[in-house]
């Protein structure tokens, strides 16, 4: 909900502030939990328009935490707004060296 209410493009779409969250239905398909990930379909309004957040987030075990991975406001007009994406890694990004040895891996 941070992201969306930073999120401008989103919240003129939805004619907010004023942004209201309505209850989440925990029988709907699209909400999801367990140990290690979250998918979340929050209800959402403003005054010009509504729809749903969708959001999905994973949990970091080492420190117990859940980290946002995406969220993507769908609109009742078909309006499609990504919130937030977390950043793909390019390859080579994660290559690690050996300081011993020098070797990349």
């Amino acid at each position: 909900m941070d992201q969306l209410r930073t999120h401008e493009s989103a919240m003129g779409s939805l004619g907010a502030p004023p942004l209201q969250a309505h209850s989440i239905r925990l029988t709907d398909r699209h909400n999801r939990v367990d140990k290690v990930s979250a998918k979340i379909k929050i209800p959402v309004s403003g005054t010009k328009s509504s729809g749903y957040l969708y959001t999905s987030s994973t949990k970091d075990t080492f420190l117990n935490k859940w980290c946002l991975q995406e969220a993507v406001l769908h609109l009742h007009n078909g309006q499609r707004i990504a919130v937030f994406e977390t950043e793909k890694a390019e390859p080579g990004d994660m290559d690690f060296e050996n300081p011993s040895t020098g070797a990349s891996f």
